[in-house]
C-alpha cells in the first residue's frame, strides 16, 4: 500500500516546489513609455542610413564653346541637362554633335550643335530635318516664312556646321551672333533663320561682307 501511495506523494512534492519558484517571480509588465523608447533605439541602431542623392554635373562634359554660351548668358551650370533624343541631323554622320538644355532664370534653353566632315553631308542633314521637323514632323520648305512654333527658334547654317536654338523668351539674332562669332555676323554662315514665339519665321542669307539680306521667301 505504501509502495502505491509513493508516487502519487513525490508529485504533490515536486508540485509545490514549482509553485514556490513562481511565487517568487514578478513579472515586467511594458508600460507604452518603455515600446516606444524600445522602438527609437532600434530606429537609431538598426535603420538603414539615408542615402543622399547624387547630382551630376554635366557643365564639364560638354565643349567649351557651350561652356562660353552659357556663363554668357548667365545660367546656372548646375542646371545643365544632356539632351539624347534622336535628331534628324544625327543619322548623317556628324564628326562633332552635342545636345544639351537648361531650365534657370526663368526660361528654358535648347542647344544643339553638328559640324560634318564635308559640305555634302551637312546639306543633306539640313534638308531631310526641314522635310520632317520637329516632334509633329512638319515640312519647312526653304525660305517659306512659316509659323511652326510657340517658342522662340533660331537655325544657322554654314559650309559644314548647323547650330540650332530653343528658347522660351524672344530670339535676339544680333546678340546671338556676338557670342558665337565673337565677332558679329564675320563668321562664314549660308543663311539662318529666326522665329519669336508664335510669330513667322524669318529666313536671312549672309554676304561675304557679313551683311544680312533677306532670303527669297514664299509666305505660307
Amino acid at each position: 500500500m505504501k509502495m502505491r501511495e509513493a508516487p502519487w506523494v513525490l508529485f504533490i512534492f515536486l508540485t509545490m516546489i514549482f509553485s514556490a519558484c513562481q511565487s517568487k517571480k514578478v513579472d515586467k509588465v511594458l508600460s507604452l513609455d518603455d515600446i516606444s523608447e524600445a522602438s527609437e533605439t532600434y530606429l537609431e541602431k538598426d535603420s538603414l542610413p539615408v542615402q543622399k542623392e547624387i547630382v551630376i554635373n554635366y557643365y564639364d562634359s560638354i565643349s567649351p564653346f557651350s561652356q562660353m554660351l552659357i556663363d554668357s548668358l548667365k545660367y546656372s551650370q548646375g542646371s545643365i541637362l544632356i539632351l539624347d533624343t534622336i535628331i534628324f541631323p544625327d543619322r548623317f554622320g556628324a564628326s562633332f554633335s552635342e545636345k544639351w538644355y537648361t531650365k534657370s532664370n526663368g526660361d528654358s534653353l535648347v542647344c544643339m550643335r553638328w559640324i560634318f566632315q564635308s559640305d555634302v553631308k551637312a546639306e543633306n542633314a539640313l534638308f531631310n530635318w526641314l522635310d520632317c521637323f520637329g516632334t509633329k514632323c512638319r515640312s519647312i520648305p526653304l525660305g517659306t516664312a512659316t509659323k511652326f512654333s510657340k517658342r522662340g527658334t533660331m537655325l544657322l547654317c554654314n559650309q559644314k556646321e548647323l547650330f540650332f536654338i530653343e528658347t522660351s523668351k524672344k530670339i535676339n539674332p544680333e546678340h546671338w551672333f556676338e557670342l558665337i562669332n565673337g565677332n558679329s555676323k564675320k563668321k562664314d554662315w549660308k543663311f539662318f533663320f529666326f522665329q519669336q514665339p508664335r510669330q513667322k519665321i524669318e529666313w536671312k542669307t549672309i554676304n561675304v561682307d557679313g551683311e544680312w539680306k533677306d532670303f527669297n521667301q514664299k509666305q505660307d
